[in-house]
């Protein structure tokens, strides 16, 4: 679906939104296309009313709550000043503008697809650099011995470095120390996690739990003892009735004599 949004006076066209599609995506394609950047902000224009949106709105989804008035609703891309951005920070926490890069020049803007701009996303990290990041984190401040400099070709001898065979040796057993205790503080996180097993025998429980506490007062009623007595007082009003059907039946009988 197309949302056309007003940019410096100009209508443009956004091709490929859906109801997920939020402002701050429309945001990022309509400053890309126009080679600008600076902190933007779209606006809800209904007459002479405006609205400023946050970048987690959706703009399909608002339109659907004007129904017979979406026609007159437009969208609008703004441009915030510095001084504009200061006056309003102080009510409007919640509604942060969105910064955006730029190259700055003026170009009619196209249709434009949404999904290709999650083309420019940086890939996700390494694996290998997360687990080394994590590594330095658990041992910062396991060990006072300063990191060894980063050294290129020739550069990486030991007298270059200043070290001595045995403070290398050192260096080497506690570097492999610091490793075994960040191994065993890894494995004592992971085993404190819950499997999917303790997670399911943890919502059994709890079910269990309250089961138990719907069924006490229940059983504390003695609802079999209470039956019994209703059963008594039902049979008792049933052989009132029958003894009052023959003691009208024996009246009319003499009556009719």
């Amino acid at each position: 679906m197309e949302l056309k949004v007003s940019v410096d006076g100009v209508e443009r066209s956004i091709s490929g939104v859906s109801n997920e599609t939020t402002c701050a995506q429309i945001i990022y394609a309509l400053a890309h296309a126009i080679s600008q950047k600076g902190r933007f902000v779209m606006i809800e224009k209904y007459r002479n009313r405006e609205r400023r949106l946050s970048p987690i709105d959706k703009p399909l989804e608002l339109l659907e709550k004007w129904r017979e008035h979406m026609s007159s609703v437009t969208f609008v891309l703004k441009k915030i000043d510095e001084e504009d951005d200061s006056n309003s920070s102080l009510h409007m926490n919640s509604r942060k503008s969105l910064m955006i890069p730029q190259n700055i020049s003026s170009a009619s803007l196209p249709a434009i697809p949404l999904k290709a701009t999650d083309r420019s996303r940086p890939p996700p990290p390494d694996y290998n650099f997360v687990m080394e990041q994590k590594f330095a984190s658990l041992g910062r401040g396991a060990h006072a011995h300063p990191p060894l400099p980063m050294l290129k070709g020739d550069d990486m001898s030991i007298a270059r470095m200043g070290l001595s065979q045995n403070d290398l040796l050192v260096l080497i057993e506690k570097q492999r120390q610091l490793i075994e205790r960040q191994r065993e503080n890894l494995l004592n996180t992971e085993l404190t996690l819950p499997s999917e097993a303790d997670r399911e025998f943890l919502q059994l429980q709890r079910q269990q739990e309250n089961l138990r506490n719907i069924l006490a007062p229940m059983r504390e009623s003695n609802w079999p003892q209470q039956y019994q007595k209703q059963l008594k007082k039902s049979h008792k009003l049933r052989a009132a009735i029958e003894a009052t059907k023959e003691a009208i039946d024996k009246t009319m009988r003499l009556s009719t004599s």
